[in-house]
């Protein structure tokens, strides 16, 4: 199936991108942002391809897009670099100025009426369904330019693709309709969604902390936070584990988790009078381990 090849062709292209020199730069950007080597980032960016290359276009109008958002100052400077550019190339960096939704970039583009980023407004970048790879690409890179826990929010939702687990095993003796196409694709980015949250998690503490925080706050729903506890007992089982239970109702169950670290009831960020989550019918802990019971 092309589509899904395409799918997980994607991150095993992006990957390649991030093993070069500007790689380890990108994902610590958010703790030591540097717009002044942005420019020389984007000229080296149009000499290998970053910006024409559609399978990598996610990683770079996701970074762009934050920085230029919270760089306001820069983003005439960076404009005037792509116009040197091939225009293929060129539209990325036009098209993260579209997303940065600043001020500056819309009235770079509305002043060169360049269509359709002159006249339409751009959609909110936070609020950008998962529905193929490049999606998560888009916000892994929003989220490494940032730190915004935001952008880690919405790849979490990438795992209400969990619904079609399995389906891309199917597909090969399927009758290989719409509708199994679609499940296909839909597994691929709920694999590639998990795959993302437990490599990151194993590699960046930040990242991991921003989970396990969302994991205890009431801002997940039970499929995200089912999924997320695997992807955390994959990367960290230390501290979390699930097991399968099989039966009448078989169901993943949440055996171990850490105590909550400072979040309150509501949301991602408690403050100093956050307090624990209480205890439930499905949920106890004991001696700093917790168990939560989810069906799926």
């Amino acid at each position: 199936m092309k589509t899904t090849i395409f799918v997980f062709a994607m991150l095993t292209v992006v990957s390649a991108i991030l093993a070069d020199d500007d790689s380890k730069w990108m994902m610590q950007y958010y703790q030591h942002p540097e717009p002044e080597k942005i420019a020389a980032f984007l000229m080296r960016s149009q000499k290998e391809n970053r910006l024409s290359d559609a399978k990598a276009q996610g990683v770079a109008v996701g970074f762009l897009s934050q920085v230029m958002h919270d760089n306001p100052a820069w983003v005439q400077q960076w404009l005037e670099i792509s116009e040197r550019f091939p225009e293929a190339d060129r539209q990325a960096v036009l098209t993260a100025a579209w997303y940065s939704q600043i001020p500056e970039a819309a009235q770079y583009l509305k002043n060169a009426k360049i269509a359709p980023f002159a006249t339409e407004k751009a959609p909110d970048p936070n609020a950008i369904p998962i529905t193929e790879a490049a999606n998560l690409d888009f916000y892994w890179a929003r989220y490494f330019a940032s730190g915004n826990s935001m952008a880690i929010r919405r790849i979490i939702g990438g795992f209400e693709h969990s619904k079609d687990s399995g389906a891309l095993a199917k597909y090969k003796s399927s009758k290989k309709t719409k509708e199994d196409q679609v499940a296909a694709i839909n597994d691929a980015i709920f694999q590639a969604a998990m795959w993302s949250v437990e490599s990151n998690c194993k590699q960046d503490k930040t990242v991991y902390t921003v989970c396990k925080e969302l994991f205890f706050s009431h801002e997940l729903n039970n499929t995200e936070k089912l999924c997320l506890a695997l992807a955390l007992s994959k990367a960290r089982p230390d501290e979390f584990a699930v097991k399968f239970v099989s039966g009448k109702n078989p169901h993943l169950e949440i055996v171990k988790s850490p105590p909550p670290t400072g979040i309150d009831g509501a949301g991602l960020h408690g403050g100093k009078d956050a307090k624990s989550v209480q205890d439930a019918e499905n949920r106890k802990s004991d001696k700093g381990f917790g168990a939560q019971l989810l069906f799926t």
